[in-house]
């Protein structure tokens, strides 16, 4: 067990009379937009982050890493509900092999820890493998040194897609070049909670057609298989979505290529798709057969029947371009769907529909407006939010710097929160390409690449609940009458050894005192005792000569001697490491 996470543990069974001492609940998650809470700022860049449920209300999230300075790695960190970090400082290596190691993909093992897929250079020149690794809970590695082998065929396999096969293990599957052909063929792995390779040594062939590049999507049969879709190249520049089931064997169940899910004129092409919690596949692609991309879907069930109209169901055929569709599952057998639209001039919007099992479309013909802002909405990340409604996140464009912003949907197509989204990051500079995962709550954890330091891409998060708060509190616990107005900040960085920053603000001038208590409630540190004017403070914290463990930095704003009166209080988390 990682140092950070026995000290997690400790929190857990003396935070409740701690927070008894100070009449506040405890969370290291950012309430700020300006703020937010880091997963890695290592030196140089992180990026390409995925994320996934710890099943426990956090999260774990991979990423590609390049603080070695001279090729990628893979890197993983678990975040617990509270926002604590619960492995290694930066994140724990899942595999630093020579050469680039790039664009993973996860799912949870079922027991706290996580299956991560990507591919991997290790071999040099044009040669690409598949390789995966297995961590525990507690961030250690449980399969080969660097990973256990998926596929080593010749030439290079790309962009592989991960789905437990029900048992601990996991089905991956990929693009694949091994044959030279002018485009990808469709392979596949299951891997067992070992790491120990069920089907051929290279994966075995879903389809031997020529496929359209890309990430395939898949889902569980639920009988230890998956179904997997991709678009098949059908001439010249026409394309159809097709899928195929494999079984727990590693056998095909449909059609040597796969059943034809969609074989409209034109292009249909970049095939996503989410389970339909009955070992079918609810599958929806971007497509071009009226002469501008809409956005179509169908369902497919676990004996290979499309279920819906032939050629699938519009979930939108406005004006402009739809493209980049997400999907998750509705609860009910259906699925709610995202995309960027661009039918309401030259900058893109998003939009979200819901479809039941039987293809019926359940919103305005056309989708629900989730955001029209300033300049571009860009593509999405979409989780449900259990209740048949969905949470999406996305990044815009305001004069070239991107925030992240999100929205949630009911299960009637009603906005839940702010018109055009709630900012979850509103830092400096640019913020791209969210990930999100549910936090069990209905609320939901997401992650995105940042470059508020300019120099280097890093990797943040941010809680968002139920109700569209960061970090699931409010940011001030105001006691009277006094409006939240002071706002004490999440310590950079934490964990920390052994000093780290303490971020303050206050709006009226008020006497000020800034405390860190260990968890039996003594006062190891005053910081700050005096009357500050309004505007932002910060401040060091120097822990030298302190045990390792948690500890709590107590600000309290109003009268010094009797508590009462014009006072705000508001704790944080700190987790110093030794």
């Amino acid at each position: 067990m990682s140092t950070s996470h026995r000290f997690c543990r400790a929190l857990i069974h003396f935070a409740f009379p701690f927070a008894f001492l100070f009449s506040h609940s405890l969370s290291q998650w950012s309430t700020d937009p300006y703020l937010n809470t880091g997963i890695c700022t290592e030196s140089h860049s992180q990026a390409e982050p995925a994320i996934v449920g710890d099943g426990a209300g956090g999260v774990i999230i991979s990423w590609t890493d390049l603080r070695n300075g001279i090729d990628f790695d893979i890197y993983a960190q678990r975040v617990n509900a509270d926002g604590v970090m619960l492995w290694t400082v930066d994140g724990v290596p899942i595999s630093t092999a020579a050469g680039d190691q790039t664009t993973s993909s996860l799912i949870s093992d079922g027991s706290g820890g996580a299956i991560i897929t990507w591919h991997d250079r290790r071999r040099g020149g044009s040669e690409v493998d598949i390789y995966a690794q297995r961590v525990n809970g507690s961030g250690q590695l449980l399969w080969n040194t660097d990973g256990a082998v998926i596929s080593r065929a010749v030439r290079f396999q790309i962009f592989p897609n991960i789905v437990s096969d029900g048992t601990g293990g996991a089905i991956i599957a990929w693009d694949d070049y091994r044959r030279g052909v002018s485009s990808y063929n469709i392979f596949a792995q299951r891997v067992d909670a070992a790491g120990i390779q069920q089907w051929d040594s290279n994966g075995v062939v879903v389809s031997s057609e020529i496929s359209a590049q890309g990430p395939p999507p898949l889902v569980s049969d639920l009988a230890g298989g998956a179904i997997i879709a991709w678009s098949a190249e059908a001439g010249g520049s026409v394309s159809d979505i097709r899928a195929q089931r494999v079984n727990s064997l590693g056998a095909v169940q449909w059609d040597s290529n796969g059943v034809a899910i969609c074989t409209a004129a034109d292009a249909q092409v970049s095939p996503s798709s989410v389970s339909d919690d009955v070992g079918g596949s609810i599958i929806a692609w971007m497509d071009f057969r009226h002469g501008n991309m809409d956005i179509y879907a169908q369902r497919v069930n676990i004996e290979g029947v499309v279920m819906w109209d032939s050629g699938g169901v519009a979930l939108t055929a406005a004006a402009g371009n739809q493209t980049s569709p997400e999907l998750t599952g509705d609860g009910a057998h259906g699925a709610v769907v995202t995309w960027q639209d661009a039918n309401l001039g030259p900058q893109s919007s998003i939009y979200v529909q819901r479809v039941d099992a039987s293809g019926n479309v359940k919103w305005d013909s056309n989708g629900v407006l989730i955001a029209k802002a300033w300049d571009n909405q860009w593509p999405t990340a979409i989780a449900t939010d259990g209740a048949g409604g969905a949470i999406i996140a996305w990044d815009n464009d305001p004069f070239n710097y991107s925030d992240i912003y999100a929205q949630r949907v009911n299960g009637t197509g009603a906005i839940q929160w702010t018109a055009n989204g709630i900012p979850v990051c509103l830092a400096d500079k640019l913020q791209i390409g969210p990930e999100i995962a549910v936090d069990g709550k209905g609320g939901a954890i997401i992650t995105w690449v940042d470059l508020r330091k300019t120099s280097q891409d890093d990797i943040y998060a941010q809680l968002v609940d139920s109700d569209g708060r960061l970090g699931g509190v409010t940011a001030v616990q105001p006691f009277g009458d006094q409006p939240s107005l002071f706002h004490l900040y999440q310590n950079y960085p934490n964990p920390f050894n052994p000093s780290t920053t303490i971020q303050f603000s206050i709006a009226d001038p008020q006497f000020t005192i800034l405390k860190i208590f260990d968890l039996l409630g003594r006062e190891v540190a005053l910081l700050v005792s005096e009357k500050k004017t309004p505007g932002n403070y910060s401040v060091k914290w120097n822990a030298e000569g302190l045990a390792g463990g948690v500890y709590f930095c107590r600000l309290h704003v109003g009268n010094p001697l009797d508590g009462q009166g014009q006072t705000a209080v508001l704790i944080r988390t700190l987790l110093l490491l030794r």
